[in-house]
């Protein structure tokens, strides 16, 4: 369980609430849906669930308590969030945190981006710290200046333009990183 959240109707209050935990196991979708339906929620397409409660490792989703959502966003932040591997919780918070995030769309298209944010969180061991934040900003990859030294071949494409961390899949690029053109359209050497 990545977080438990705590739904009512805000249309409806008088429904009640239910507790649902996320996410939600493919065996258990539809039966979840009934009894979200039951209370005048659980739409497909409509945000109508409002977000009484929530408990979560990730305390950033606070944000989310009072606002009305689709279940199927939880669940495919919640889906999202269980996919991270270790680091990337303490990237997306503290980019969450940084950009003022509150929406669900904003958390959802943030995870798709934030492993490009270096955080630091021990301070202890200043070499791995920058050695992860080289990795960070290329993209997983390390460039040897030996490889392609402009002395040795001096039309060979500079490292620095090899390579690029990844545009970010999300639909407001300018939260993540500014995204800058390979090279000018000229072949390379040219």
């Amino acid at each position: 369980m990545i977080f438990k959240a705590i739904l009512s109707s805000q249309a409806s209050p008088g429904y009640g609430q239910a507790t649902i935990h996320f996410p939600i196991p493919d065996s258990d979708y539809d039966l979840i849906i009934r009894v979200l339906e039951d209370k005048g929620i659980g739409s497909p397409t409509a945000q109508d669930c409002r977000v009484d409660g929530l408990e979560s490792a990730y305390p950033i989703l606070n944000r989310l308590v009072t606002q009305t959502v689709n279940v199927d966003e939880l669940d495919y932040l919640a889906k999202r969030l269980d996919s991270f591997s270790d680091g990337e919780d303490a990237q997306f918070e503290a980019m969450a945190f940084k950009l003022n995030l509150s929406s669900i769309k904003d958390f959802i298209n943030l995870t798709f981006c934030c492993q490009q944010a270096t955080v630091i969180t021990n301070f202890s061991d200043l070499e791995r710290v920058g050695k992860s934040h080289a990795l960070t900003i290329n993209g997983g990859a390390t460039i040897r200046p030996s490889v392609c030294a402009p002395t040795c071949c001096p039309r060979a494409i500079r490292p620095s333009r090899l390579l690029r961390p990844y545009p970010p899949r999300t639909t407001s690029p300018r939260r993540c990183l500014t995204i800058t053109p390979l090279n000018s359209g000229r072949a390379a050497g040219g």
